[in-house]
């Protein structure tokens, strides 16, 4: 448990703003109470608090992270405080990851809550991603704003942009 809370207070220092911290600590309270934590009182206490914070954090920050299901490392960056960031429950975030603002990690419309997201290490996510489907990212990508990837895996050491062409009427 001490472990836990070094990470979560590690963790804390390296975001900025109250609506992150806010945003961090109700999920790491909602996974110490799911999978970490073996007492039952401790549990029925953490879970009460979960749902308190879950209240705030979803009005303060428009996004959603269910600690059930969804797996996130310790050591993830959110320079914006969780606007508009989506997580699927099924999915898996790897250690010292950034996740800016308006990304969507979630299922496709045809299979839902089937998404297999698997994020490695060290992987920078920009504003206004979508990621969709089974879908695996290797360690130390880079993720350019707007990208959109659906059911493709990325090996390690790449950059991933969306290559948009430009009209003007």
């Amino acid at each position: 448990m001490k472990k836990h809370i070094i990470e979560i207070s590690k963790e804390l220092k390296k975001n900025k703003g109250f609506r992150t911290k806010l945003s961090l600590i109700c999920y790491r309270i909602g996974f110490l109470e799911n999978y970490i934590i073996k007492r039952k009182i401790l549990k029925i206490i953490l879970n009460i608090l979960y749902k308190v914070l879950k209240l705030f954090t979803f009005v303060f920050s428009t996004g959603d992270i269910p600690p059930k299901g969804c797996y996130i490392d310790y050591g993830i960056r959110v320079p914006h405080g969780f606007q508009g960031i989506f997580i699927n429950e099924n999915a898996k975030i790897g250690k010292n990851v950034t996740i800016f603002q308006n990304v969507t990690l979630g299922a496709i419309e045809k299979t839902p809550y089937k998404a297999n997201i698997i994020i490695g290490n060290d992987v920078y996510i920009g504003c206004g991603c979508i990621i969709l489907g089974n879908t695996q990212i290797g360690n130390n990508v880079r993720i350019g704003a707007g990208t959109k990837i659906i059911n493709k895996n990325i090996p390690d050491n790449k950059t991933v942009v969306n290559k948009y062409e430009l009209t003007i009427i």
